[in-house]
């Protein structure tokens, strides 16, 4: 049996001893005497306050579980990792914690279905394939996946979470944007039979694949990016370049109402994130990369910040109340990960020397991002939304990007062209 520090034993002693001294604190001071007979009972009688023997109760048991606890305290403490008493039992150190699933690197840190490797939960492989765009909602993972560039064709693919068994559909279009709310999955598809036409559709979570998707709208480009926030669909297009926003009450023939005038030929819009105030999306401009943002009543664009092409503003995601974005210019350059509110600067929450290649914010405390000196071979990390240490979650492959959260996991996906995989990562 594996011991250190105090023992079982060694508590049971203290509250012994603490039980003694305490019993004669409250000890008769005159044994044998008729209560009468004691000098002064009368008036001592009468000073008591009330309460004391409910006090002195009290602090003797106060004293006892504060002496068992700083037994059991001093227990954890002298054990050697990676064991650790996390039964607290004050007895053995009894839990190997860089391979236990349930107290994985620490006591209380599970891992859920995963295994334990290292200290650190493993990553699950669920599913084959890179993917073009990802989300998930409501327990389901989707997946827009592409056969080459320039693109052709393009598959979507279900897959449910609980059981990581999937179903899939081949678009038979070149694939736009991805967004997921509650109810329904919607993505945007360019056909050319017999004319080109953009849309965007929709299909319920528990409908089949197989059968045909509901229009949403057509549009006069095709959507780049979806998202979605309070029950409004914003998207970005691809030529001209605009930021649309649109009620789901909109007919079919409504795109939705354009938020900026176009962007100026030839400067491309990426990725598109949503507050509950703002839209931002990444605007490629000559060697430059520039985060833009406009009020979601529209407006004139203004730029947030600005970043050499190759390394900067890597990856955008956003809270209702906050922008989000990962700077892949390692620690001299300004790299790690910056939280941006409208109308005040933005804060660097996590400075790093990696590169940074995705970030996700799910709505809460924490901000997840993938990282690494070189991106063949990322790791995960967390950090405090607003800033703070720095936590590694676990290894990871190359060139993942993240596709979403659920209370327990992080669902990671890799470079479409790099013939990779699907991953879930314990939080």
């Amino acid at each position: 049996m594996m011991t250190s520090g105090p023992t079982h034993r060694g508590v049971a002693l203290a509250r012994v001893v603490l039980l003694g001294l305490a019993l004669v604190a409250c000890a008769d001071p005159s044994p044998g005497l008729p209560d009468a007979s004691r000098p002064g009972a009368d008036d001592a009688a009468a000073d008591a306050p009330p309460g004391a023997d409910a006090a002195v109760d009290a602090a003797v048991d106060a004293a006892v579980d504060a002496a068992a606890d700083a037994a059991v305290d001093a227990q954890i403490a002298a054990c050697t990792a990676p064991m650790a008493d996390c039964d607290l039992d004050g007895v053995t150190c009894e839990t190997a914690t860089d391979t236990s699933s349930l107290h994985c690197g620490a006591c209380g840190h599970s891992c859920g279905v995963l295994a334990c490797g290292s200290s650190l939960c493993v990553p699950d492989q669920i599913g084959n394939g890179g993917a073009w765009r990802a989300e998930v909602a409501a327990g389901l993972l989707y997946i827009i996946r592409i056969n080459a560039f320039p693109i052709s064709n393009s598959v979507l693919t279900r897959t449910d979470l609980a059981t990581t068994t999937s179903t899939s559909v081949t678009l038979d279009a070149v694939p736009g944007g991805l967004a997921v709310d509650a109810t329904h999955v919607y993505y945007a598809v360019t056909t050319s039979v017999p004319t080109v036409v953009h849309r965007v559709v929709r299909r319920a979570h528990g409908a089949a694949l197989t059968t045909p998707p509901e229009l949403v709208f057509t549009a006069p480009v095709r959507p780049e990016r979806l998202a979605i926030r309070d029950g409004v669909l914003y998207w970005i297009g691809d030529t001209p370049s605009v930021a649309y926003r649109r009620p789901f009450t909109a007919a079919t023939s409504d795109p939705g109402t354009p938020l900026v005038s176009a962007e100026p030929a030839g400067q491309q819009l990426i990725d598109l994130a949503v507050t509950s105030t703002h839209v931002f999306w990444i605007k490629l401009v000559g060697d430059l990369r520039e985060i833009r943002e406009v009020p979601i009543t529209g407006g004139a664009a203004t730029t947030v910040v600005t970043g050499p092409i190759d390394s900067s503003v890597a990856k955008l995601d956003a809270t209702s109340a906050a922008l989000y974005w990962a700077d892949a210019r390692g620690t001299s350059g300004g790299g790690g990960v910056y939280r941006y509110v409208p109308g005040a600067a933005p804060v660097r929450v996590v400075t790093s020397s990696t590169l940074i290649g995705s970030v996700h914010v799910p709505e809460g405390a924490s901000v997840m991002y993938l990282g690494e000196p070189l991106f063949a071979q990322q790791r995960v990390f967390r950090a405090p939304a607003l800033g703070g240490a720095i936590t590694l979650l676990a290894p990871h492959g190359a060139n993942a990007d993240f596709a979403g959260s659920d209370a327990q996991y992080l669902y990671t996906v890799e470079h479409p062209l790099n013939g990779g995989g699907v991953f879930r990562v314990a939080r």
